[in-house]
């Protein structure tokens, strides 16, 4: 049961850095969104949202989580 507990705590210890992750990329966005105001730019860019699926797809590659899942996962994020 110990290696359960552990594994666990793995799992808990990666869903922290998911958070710190998500959230970091979270004040990045408003950076961006600070830069496009400034110069007058559209805020929404779906060739850029696109271009992020895509790489995000792309390095799920050979990993164990679905792409496709992935991909829903980051449709959200973005």
């Amino acid at each position: 049961m110990a290696a359960l507990d552990e594994l666990r705590a793995k799992i808990d210890e990666a869903d922290a850095k998911i958070v710190e992750l998500l959230n970091t990329r979270a004040a990045l966005v408003l950076q961006v969104k600070a830069a496009k105001e400034k110069h007058k730019l559209d805020i929404y860019s779906p060739n850029r949202e696109q271009e992020i699926i895509e790489r995000v797809a792309t390095l799920a590659e050979g990993g164990s989580f679905p792409p496709q899942s992935l991909e829903r996962i980051f449709r959200e994020v973005v």
